[in-house]
């Protein structure tokens, strides 16, 4: 999710993840901690499940390739852009980093 300064965040709690993108759960009920979806930026739109799938599928694809320092592909890749790479395969644009 983006914070209200625009900075990319990461969470492990997905109450926390509905409250701050402002989308909504409802077979958890409301989000409990800190944010208010006022300072959020534009709710999330989930990926479809075949968008995911094609995503992971290119990811277990690249098994065996080499890890390489800011590597976005074809013949190495670093974390960040194989993720990123894996992502756009199913057209899910996300931040390098």
């Amino acid at each position: 999710f983006k914070n209200s300064q625009g900075q990319w965040r990461w969470t492990t709690h997905y109450d926390i993840y509905l409250a701050r993108t402002g989308g909504s759960d409802t077979s958890s009920g409301s989000a409990s901690g800190s944010g208010s979806s006022a300072d959020a930026a534009a709710p999330a739109t989930p990926a479809a499940d075949g968008d995911v799938e094609t995503a992971v599928q290119f990811a277990l694809a690249q098994l065996g390739k080499p890890f390489k320092t800011a590597g976005n592909g074809p013949d190495g890749y670093d974390c960040s852009g194989l993720v990123q790479q894996a992502f756009r395969r199913g057209d899910i644009e996300l931040p390098r980093v």
